[in-house]
């Protein structure tokens, strides 16, 4: 398995921005294919064992065959993910923990600190961000 790849974000306040790091990993359609069908398989396998549970399996076992087709394709559709990353929260200057979550951008998470939504979006090669650090080192 891939480790990902890091991706520099801006990190965006109330009134600040500051910058900070996530883990992305993607897959190519064999690698999604890969995971729908492990996927199928895993519900199919689960919806097999609950055959043996008297009473549950008039209820799990129809529902494990039909939820896995629909799982199977939400895996193989997901192009994809962010493992997680860190950063400085813009409002708190407190260090900050993104989570794991799904590659829609803009992320937005809340800072443990001072419970202020953080707005998470990556940064294109032609963009700045100024924060107060950087601030400060270009005045001196």
């Amino acid at each position: 398995m891939k480790e990902g790849i890091n991706i520099y974000v801006r990190l965006s306040g109330y009134s600040n921005q500051t910058i900070g790091e996530v883990r992305l990993q993607a897959w190519d359609r064999h690698e999604r294919i890969k995971r729908g069908l492990k996927t199928l398989g895993t519900f199919w396998g689960l919806a097999l064992v609950a055959i043996l549970i008297p009473g549950l399996h008039f209820v799990l076992v129809p529902t494990l065959l039909i939820a896995g087709p629909f799982a199977a394709w939400r895996t193989s559709q997901q192009h994809s993910i962010i493992l997680g990353g860190q950063g400085t929260c813009p409002d708190c200057s407190a260090p900050f923990q993104i989570a794991q979550a799904s590659a829609h951008w803009p992320l937005t998470d809340l800072c443990s600190q001072c419970s202020r939504t953080i707005k998470i979006e990556p940064i294109s090669a032609n963009s700045t961000v100024e924060t107060d650090s950087k601030t400060e080192a270009q005045g001196k």
